[in-house]
């Protein structure tokens, strides 16, 4: 019988050679067809890290231009599972580019340009974090900023205390002289860019109080998500007071850290204590390696043992 085609043997053409691995990619994505929804948390990711690594801030209408011009491409070319995969990827990264740049402008605030001060900053105790040494950290929201006309005033200050005020609590006003200067960008280039970590919470400056806060009658009444934040705050200061009263010392820095999140009771001698106390002996090297790993976990963002308790719990609901 005749053969039809190529003859046996005869060398492929440069196209079906560059088609094969084409061929095997679309064979295999079609394959995982069931998993894409999984890589759409990660193109949002993608778009907001890119978003982070544009050399320079866009404009609001041109970072929403591009979900505008993926929504287009994806109604109109999506025809077929890989033409939908592409389109949607990159209709998941830029919404992820939107979303940086909206929740930027949702946060912005004033931010201080130089060191002043002393200076009177009348506000509301949002935070009150005590330190491991003396004093404590606390986070005002400024109601007024001496010297400071009003659309200069941050949003948030965050100052350190030398004395400790234990009748202090989330949602006090107060009166407070300090000296303030704008959050301080990365030391080393690549380093943590605290300035970038201080707009997104809004904390238009940082410094210390030169004297004692005092409590003060304000004139403007508490917001409604102050009001319930800092019933919040209230609550976990009185548990981490607790527990480090219960537990003295660094292990009970450690239990408060990771049950409440708060983590300014700990020092750096936390890791020393507990090697002193577990590499006495050298065959407990492995338990060692688990207290270290426990202790690092205490520094954690809180919100990820926030969201292993939710799923632990919904699992035991569900199985009962």
């Amino acid at each position: 019988m005749a053969r039809v085609g190529p003859a046996a043997g005869a060398p492929r053409t440069e196209g079906a050679l560059s088609a094969a691995p084409l061929a095997w990619l679309v064979r295999n994505l079609e394959a995982e067809q069931e998993r894409w929804f999984l890589w759409l948390p990660v193109m949002f990711g993608a778009g907001i890290a890119l978003y982070f690594l544009l050399p320079v801030e866009p404009w609001t209408a041109a970072a929403l231009l591009p979900v505008v011009a993926a929504l287009a491409v994806h109604w109109t070319v999506a025809r077929g599972a890989i033409a939908a995969l592409m389109t949607g990827a990159l209709l998941a990264t830029a919404l992820g580019i939107a979303a940086g740049k909206l929740r930027t402008e949702a946060v912005r605030a004033p931010v201080l340009q130089k060191l002043v001060g002393p200076v009177d900053v009348y506000g509301f105790v949002e935070l009150v974090e005590p330190r491991p040494t003396k004093g404590q950290r606390l986070t005002v929201r400024v109601t007024a900023l001496e010297k400071h006309e009003q659309h200069e005033w941050p949003a948030r200050v965050r100052v350190r205390t030398l004395t400790e005020a234990a009748e202090l609590k989330p949602g006090d006003a107060v009166r407070l002289k300090a000296m303030l200067s704008p959050p301080p960008g990365p030391a080393l280039p690549g380093d943590f860019d605290f300035a970038r970590a201080a707009w997104f919470q809004g904390l238009g400056a940082v410094g210390y109080a030169t004297a004692a806060p005092e409590p003060v009658t304000s004139a403007v009444e508490q917001p409604l998500t102050l009001r319930v934040s800092a019933a919040v705050a209230r609550l976990r200061q009185a548990i981490g007071r607790r527990i480090v009263e219960a537990l003295p010392g660094q292990a009970g820095a450690i239990a408060n850290a990771l049950i409440t999140g708060q983590r300014t009771w700990a020092t750096h001698e936390a890791i020393f204590y507990f090697n002193s106390k577990l590499l006495v002996n050298p065959d407990e090297v492995v338990e060692w390696q688990f207290y270290n790993g426990f202790y690092k976990l205490s520094f954690c963002d809180r919100s990820h043992l926030r969201m292993a308790a939710a799923a632990n719990f919904l699992w035991f609901t569900c199985r009962l």
